[in-house]
């Protein structure tokens, strides 16, 4: 007879059975459970192995999942459990193999069974049945359960890794939670996206293996110039995006971090983030990355923007990969100041959409900006291949270049972009460039330049190397676009090869192989082959409207960018020497002194001796902050106001710091008037020395970083 329905207690446990994974031979205390990232505390019954089984007490897990737990005596003496959750129903029978999940039925390993008075199931088919996924860790004994496909998994072991463990700090700009270890930077991935928008992250020391992705971000990181080494596997049949990051918000920032390590994913792949809708800067990436489609070194799919970062791994995809990124996509998207030295191949698994198509040393297709950028590694696919970006460059390339060699098997080939749709201004290709069967469209600068919007303007083909059958051009075919003031040098022994292809129908103006200075008029179809000119660090790129601010010219070669690398961050280093103030910065610096004195003297408190120890320690905070635009009394390598202080022998003091533009007599009174404690500190009868450094914030008009020291007795 059906007896009343119950609610089932502690003691009904599920057997795990872990099918292909071997089990691990463990006492009931060893065995742990994780779901979806936190671990599970049982009350009374804890997790036991019985013959090989992971037997784990059932309410305790399915309660976490969000399940209602009954129970019924049934015919025979036999229980059936019932799990129910917003529509799903689960029904299990000791004595019986067969289970129903929503009336579908499956079949266990094992009958469910009772067991020392307790209720016993296979507990791997039935989370599975409704929608998780489960994965045994033999090194720790762990059951690992999660609501989506695992994340956490090694392609080299195959097992996942590490419980979530909240770090130091309030998660706001001025107290960052600190990541000093990989179980701190798991408690990141289990906050999920709402849990980390408007709150603030700092890395304090490089941390390494990670072997789990953030699925979500919307906060702001910095990595205060750490490296994170990365072993991250996402299953390739899965549509979910890899990286340390799969999809960063519109309020998300990451900067100040280096990557290194593997990635392996399917579409959306990148050392960083799959997707990037966020900012990202100061970003340098050594991963390893292979995905099918959209993949990059630093993000797979770009709709935010990148600037002052690089990437330098090996990348490998089926279709549109780029050395930095896979797909620079959209209007609002931009790469600025951004470089990859990165090799990038087809892995010819055709299991992409035209497989081999899209491939870039910087991007393997780019819908939106991408300015004073380039790429100097080996690009090799099938079709629409490019130097910088491979196809559809619908977008804008301007002040860029790309100096690696590129091959393809097809058609749509170039030392820059292989299809432009789009502008390209003021840039210029070095390398070689072969097909190695018969196609068409190969070209020094773009392959095939067409449509309303395509156009080459000012750029110049210095390529070592063209090589295709029919013959290529030295800047390449024209379809419908605008040729427009280009130059294809002589030094690339290309005889007496065409400039653009004959089947040009679009307007030429101005591009020629070592020109004089025609008109439009006197240029025909296949150039002007003029006298020979000098490449000099004046006429020929200023006269094609290059800037020097821009670039740094170079007698008889091709400029260099000069803005690639953040200058704010070029040599920073944790606990640098701070940088000598100028005498303006100096002057400044004694302004606000005196003034604080002298509020300290209308509220009968002594006047601070000036040290120049502390002084230096302020400079040093000063410039920090602004090195790695950052706010607050923490310093990029995590160390806050009091270490600063016992680091160079103060037995205690305070410090104040103000971010922004104002007079000195401003920010003194910013200070006087502040409710966050800087008053107290200013007039504390305890401090008798002081110091002030300031540095300006580069962009910011006239805004400065200011930080004051104050000491008590030194020791």
């Amino acid at each position: 007879m059906r007896g009343t329905k119950k609610v089932l207690s502690a003691m009904l446990v599920f057997v795990l059975v872990l099918g292909a994974f071997t089990p691990h031979i463990a006492h009931a205390n060893e065995i742990s459970v994780v779901i979806n990232g936190r671990r599970v505390n049982f009350e009374g019954q804890s997790p036991a192995l019985v013959d090989g089984r992971t037997l784990v007490p059932l309410r305790g897990v399915f309660e976490v999942l969000g399940f209602g737990v009954q129970w019924d005596f049934v015919d025979g003496g036999n229980i059936e459990v019932s799990l129910t959750r917003d529509g799903d129903e689960v029904i299990v029978t000791t004595g019986n193999a067969e289970f129903t999940t929503n009336g579908i039925g499956h079949v266990l390993d094992v009958p469910a069974q009772i067991m020392l008075g307790s209720t016993m199931v296979p507990i791997r088919a039935i989370v599975e049945s409704v929608g998780y996924h489960v994965i045994w860790d033999g090194n720790t004994s762990t059951v690992f359960i999660s609501s989506e496909p695992f994340t956490v998994v090694s392609a080299s072991t195959g097992q996942p890794q590490s419980l979530g463990q909240q770090p130091q700090g309030s998660g706001t700009a001025s107290s960052p939670y600190l990541i000093s270890s990989v179980d701190e930077l798991a408690w990141v991935r289990d906050l999920g996206n709402d849990g980390t928008e408007g709150r603030y992250f700092l890395l304090t020391q490089s941390i390494g293996d990670v072997l789990f992705r953030i699925a979500n971000f919307n906060g702001t990181f910095n990595g205060g110039g750490h490296t994170i080494n990365l072993d991250i596997y996402i299953d390739p049949t899965s549509n979910v995006q890899a990286g340390l990051i799969g999809f960063i918000g519109e309020s998300g920032v990451v900067r100040n971090l280096n990557l290194t390590g593997t990635v392996r994913g399917h579409n959306a792949a990148g050392g960083l983030a799959g997707t990037n809708r966020g900012i990202v800067e100061n970003v340098h990436s050594l991963v390893d990355v292979r995905g099918v489609r959209n993949v990059g070194g630093v993000v797979g799919v770009n709709m935010g923007q990148i600037s002052y970062s690089s990437a330098g791994g090996n990348i490998l995809g089926d279709n549109t990969a780029g050395g930095l990124v896979g797909s620079n996509s959209g209007q609002s998207s931009i790469i600025r100041r951004s470089f990859a030295t990165s090799n990038v191949s087809f892995t010819n698994t055709t299991e992409g959409d035209r497989p081999g198509w899209g491939f870039g040393g910087l991007a393997g297709s780019n819908g939106g900006l991408i300015s004073e950028s380039y790429a100097t590694g080996f690009v090799t696919g099938l079709a629409n291949v490019g130097g910088l970006v491979g196809g559809g460059n619908s977008g804008t390339i301007e002040d860029s270049y790309a100096s690696g060699n590129v091959r393809a098997n097809g058609q749509q080939v170039g030392g820059l972009v292989g299809q432009n749709n789009g502008t390209i201004r003021r840039s210029y290709a070095t390398g070689g460039v072969l097909n190695i069967v018969r196609g068409h469209r190969v070209g020094g600068i773009a392959g095939w330049t067409g449509g309303a919007n395509g156009e080459i303007m000012s750029s110049v083909a210095a390529n070592q190397g063209l090589m295709s059958h029919p013959a290529p051009r030295r800047i390449g075919t024209l379809s419908n676009g605008t040729f427009s003031n280009n130059f294809a040098l002589a030094d690339m022994n290309m005889g007496t090869q065409l400039l653009w292809d004959e089947e040009a129908i679009g307007v030429v103006a101005i591009s020629h192989a070592n020109p004089v200075t025609p008109t439009s008029a006197e240029v025909g179809q296949n150039g002007n082959e003029g006298e020979s000119i000098t490449i000099g660090a004046g006429g020929f790129w200023g006269n094609m409207g290059w800037g020097a601010d821009i670039w740094q010219f170079r007698d008889g070669d091709v400029p260099l960018l000069r803005n690639v690398v953040n200058p704010q961050m070029q040599n920073v280093t944790m606990n640098q020497e701070p940088r000598t103030p100028s005498a303006s910065i100096l002057g400044l610096e004694r302004a606000i002194f005196d003034l604080v004195n002298a509020e300290r003297a209308s509220h009968g408190v002594s006047p601070l001796v000036w040290d120049d120890s502390l002084a230096l320690a302020a400079r040093s905070h000063s410039q920090d902050l602004v090195d790695f635009n950052m706010v607050g009394h923490f310093g990029s390598d995590g160390r806050d106001a009091h270490a600063r202080l016992t680091d160079i022998g103060w037995r205690s003091g305070g410090e104040n710091v103000h971010r922004g533009a104002g007079t000195p007599e401003e920010i003194v009174r910013g200070w006087m008037n502040s409710t966050a404690g800087h008053r107290e500190t200013m007039l504390n009868s305890n401090f008798m020395y002081g110091g002030i450094g300031i540095e300006f914030v580069a962009g910011e008009g006239s805004a400065v970083v200011v930080t004051q020291k104050f000491g008590t007795n030194p020791r």
